[in-house]
């Protein structure tokens, strides 16, 4: 992953910067960073892992990425790995693939490097901060899985998803295809905890970005470190709702 850290901060044209955004994946926050002409220096990646299975099945992906992961957490130790399955909203793809998102737990040297070469004396580093919260399965110190995502359902209506008759509406109003069955997935409570979306930076990140030329022991910032927080609230927005987004406020 610090390979993956370079090519991000080397893709940015050698100059001067007013400014840097670094932390939570954020659509609205890349067009912000793009209309000020400043670096955005992502927290997580997404990485989209060839996986073929029933898309109705979270437990079969959770016991994938208990195979799997360990190899690639093994060879990046200061990343966390937050994994994701949504059979609603991503059905076709969760059949053919499983989303393991990396999080850095400290700020790559890659990223410290471009700050401290490209950033112009004084120039703040804004902190992407998405609060946004969604129960998830501890897998282990580093792992961790979430069922189900925003965008409609609520973490309670995908762990409760119906098993009922192919071709019939389920408990939660999706229509399954002739042939399909659903087969609800419910961890035990003791095994779920609330964590930072998929979206979110892993909750050490905002100190080590505080810290970016020290990457293990703490030391005072060279930058300002104003942030942007935020939380999307989980279920449907309706569409009279205060704007919660950048891209929203703009647009008015």
């Amino acid at each position: 992953m610090d390979a993956v850290a370079a090519s991000f901060a080397d893709a940015y044209p050698v100059r001067p910067y007013p400014a840097a955004i670094v932390g939570s994946t954020n659509g609205a926050l890349t067009h912000l960073a793009a209309a000020m002409q400043i670096p955005w220096l992502p927290a997580t990646v997404l990485v989209p892992v060839a996986r073929v299975a029933d898309a109705d099945r979270p437990d079969l992906a959770l016991d994938f990425g208990r195979r799997v992961v360990p190899r690639l957490l093994d060879g990046n130790p200061d990343v966390a790995l937050h994994q994701m399955h949504d059979a609603a909203q991503d059905e076709l793809m969760v059949a053919r693939m499983t989303y393991f998102r990396t999080k850095w737990a400290t700020l790559p040297d890659a990223y410290a490097r471009f700050l401290a070469a490209r950033l112009s004396p004084g120039a703040p580093v804004i902190i992407a901060d998405d609060r946004s919260q969604w129960p998830v399965v501890r897998v282990g110190s580093r792992h961790v899985f979430q069922n189900g995502g925003r965008g409609g359902l609520t973490p309670d209506q995908y762990q409760q998803r119906g098993h009922g008759p192919s071709g019939h509406d389920d408990d939660v109003g999706h229509r399954r295809a002739p042939g399909r069955r659903r087969s609800g997935f419910g961890p035990p409570a003791s095994c779920r905890e609330w964590r930072s979306c998929r979206l979110g930076a892993e909750p050490a990140e905002p100190r080590a970005v505080s810290i970016p030329r020290c990457r293990r022991d703490p030391c005072p910032s060279p930058y300002p470190l104003p942030a942007i927080a935020y939380a999307l609230v989980v279920g449907f927005r309706p569409v009279s709702a205060e704007p919660t987004s950048i891209s929203d406020v703009f647009e008015r």
